[in-house]
């Protein structure tokens, strides 16, 4: 029993677990974000966003970022598209992109 479990006389279930797991749902696509990794969003019907992964790196506060090449299909439109490199935040890349792509 540590300190504050015996200070309030009843043990607390969420110590000695890590803070950032508290109440978050990890998605299933999270643990698969590295370099090489595609993953497919769906914009509208004939929109579809394509991230192809490149690196996963901190800044100097400590944020993951994600840096990807993005290609947007589109239907009729695109008849060769050309990837742009982009990079977003790594919570703010789990929630555009959530679908791994087929290899």
């Amino acid at each position: 029993m540590t300190s504050l479990e015996e200070f309030i006389n009843r043990p607390v279930p969420f110590l000695g677990r890590p803070l950032l797991s508290l109440g978050r749902k990890q998605s299933a696509a999270g643990s698969d974000i590295r370099p090489g990794a595609t993953f497919r969003r769906n914009v509208k019907r004939n929109w579809v966003e394509i991230a192809t992964v490149l690196r996963v790196a901190s800044d100097a506060q400590g944020i993951e970022h994600v840096t990807y090449d993005l290609t947007i299909v589109r239907n009729k439109v695109n008849v060769h598209p050309t990837p742009e490199r982009r990079m977003l935040n790594l919570t703010s890349f789990r929630k555009l992109f959530q679908d791994l792509a087929p290899a």
